[in-house]
């Protein structure tokens, strides 16, 4: 009897390799957790747009923060998806064999339709987060993910979608938690260091961009500078926030330096 995989499972698989799965965790859970630290405001008596107590409410906040957990991982989905999906032929190109995609283990159309599919699901999500706040997502956090990988990498503005979503991360989150108000510091915050994820993450690649012809702002500025200039928006992110936003900042500048080590 055969021992390999059914077919299925081969490409669910593939599939989960190639939505750039530890990127997906790590922006999910601190998502999660800034709307999860919003709603523990809110129930110390912060202001909010939604009542502070009770079993009602608390059942409507737990099914509203579980829905917004999946909007950002279904969307988190989206941007590795169609990323590998726009890649395939580069990637095959310079022997990024770690790449399903490339490596020919799950077909281009079949990764375009379950980036739809989490697309829908991101999408949906509205029902319980409220469609406001599901639409803010998927243009503020979403969209800039799929622009990049559409071209915008291959400019000098490659940094700028990675900061729009980062900075939206967090406001984003703060409502999903019922917070009111506009947290600008965490904002900033969460620009400086989505656009120094991107130089961090995209040094890696100068070799194979420079084959493919892709001259984003890392490979203008080299792998040096770019990580000069990332530890410079990790500063300017710490500087921004105060008190229990802290944590953000270090875990947010922990996933940059993880991104790193693994480049080095």
């Amino acid at each position: 009897m055969s021992t390999s995989p059914r077919p299925s499972l081969r490409v669910a698989r593939a599939l989960a390799a190639s939505c750039h799965p530890l990127p997906t965790v790590m922006v999910t859970g601190l998502g999660t957790a800034l709307a999860v630290a919003a709603a523990r405001e809110v129930r110390r008596g912060a202001g909010a747009t939604l009542p502070a107590s009770g079993p009602a409410v608390g059942v409507a906040r737990g099914a509203r923060l579980t829905a917004w957990s999946v909007a950002v991982g279904s969307g988190q989905l989206v941007i590795g998806w169609v990323n590998d999906a726009l890649d395939a032929e580069r990637d095959a190109r310079v022997g990024r064999t770690d790449k399903p995609v490339a490596a020919g283990a799950v077909s281009v159309p079949t990764v375009w339709g379950a980036a739809g599919c989490a697309a829908l699901m991101s999408a949906l999500a509205g029902r319980w987060t409220g469609w406001g706040l599901a639409a803010s997502q998927l243009g503020l956090v979403v969209v800039p993910g799929v622009a990049h990988s559409l071209g915008v990498k291959r400019t000098v503005l490659s940094p700028v979608p990675w900061a729009v979503a980062f900075g939206a991360l967090p406001v984003l989150a703060h409502r999903a938690g019922g917070g009111g108000g506009l947290p600008a510091r965490p904002a900033v915050a969460g620009a400086a260091l989505g656009a120094a994820a991107h130089l961090v993450n995209a040094a890696r690649d100068v070799e194979d961009d420079a084959l493919t012809g892709q001259e984003g702002l890392p490979a203008r500025l080299g792998v040096a500078a770019s990580h000069g200039v990332a530890a410079g928006l990790v500063g300017v992110a710490a500087a921004s926030v105060r008190g229990p936003m802290r944590w953000f900042v270090g875990a947010a500048a922990g996933a940059v330096a993880l991104v790193g080590v693994r480049a080095g």
